[in-house]
């Protein structure tokens, strides 16, 4: 009988009716009528097995592709346990390349008008990029590059003003609110409230 080189760490023995029986060196029986898988089925098998379960990680469970299991397996195979560690990124504190085009307009845009928030600033990455940047990114790199608001001088002073008047009805002041249900043809009205008041009198005027 001649072995491939996949079952070459098999050996062959006969059952009592001559049929040749493969063994592993686990010794279990694989009845030589069933495909005999070689080493690289065994482990697509176990790959494909392992990324259909969920796995506990520190920040929660988490499902890992048969791509990545590839990648760890050769990677492991290549330069052991070390290999897998987390490396420190070399351009530690720098945008990654995919965003430093986009750090880059950012700041460009904060420092053409300092007040100019996230959002706005994001709605014309949108327009060039079609992509955005989180927030927090965003901040995070313009307070490195000392692009931000306060970095850039401004400063918004507190608005403070008397609310005083020397005549009646120099000054009315007002507020509205939700009232309650009201049966009306015998469906429910929402209502609501509306009060005015002159602020040098201090009285109602209307409601």
């Amino acid at each position: 009988m001649v072995l491939d080189s996949n079952q070459s760490q098999r050996k062959a023995v006969s059952n009592s009716d001559g049929r040749p029986v493969f063994h592993k060196q686990a010794n279990k029986p694989i009845d030589s009528e069933a495909p005999a898988l070689s080493l690289h089925e065994d482990r697509e098998a176990y790959f494909q097995k392992l990324a259909k379960e969920a796995h506990y990680a520190p920040d929660g469970k988490k499902t890992v592709s048969v791509r990545t299991l590839r990648r760890w397996y050769q990677t492991y195979r290549k330069q052991g346990i070390e290999g897998l560690k987390k490396k420190r990124r070399s351009d530690l504190g720098q945008p990654r390349q995919r965003n430093r085009t986009k750090v880059d307009r950012c700041e460009a845009h904060k420092r053409q008008l300092a007040t100019r928030s996230d959002v706005t600033i994001n709605k014309l990455l949108q327009a060039e990029f079609f992509s955005v940047l989180p927030a927090s990114t965003m901040y995070r790199h313009l307070r490195i590059r000392g692009a931000t608001k306060t970095q850039l001088g401004v400063v918004r002073e507190k608005v403070r003003c008397r609310w005083t008047r020397e005549t009646p009805n120099s000054l009315w002041m007002g507020d509205f609110s939700h009232g309650p249900l009201a049966l009306v043809d015998g469906k429910a009205r929402q209502t609501y409230l509306s009060v005015w008041i002159d602020h040098r009198l201090s009285v109602r005027i209307g409601s």
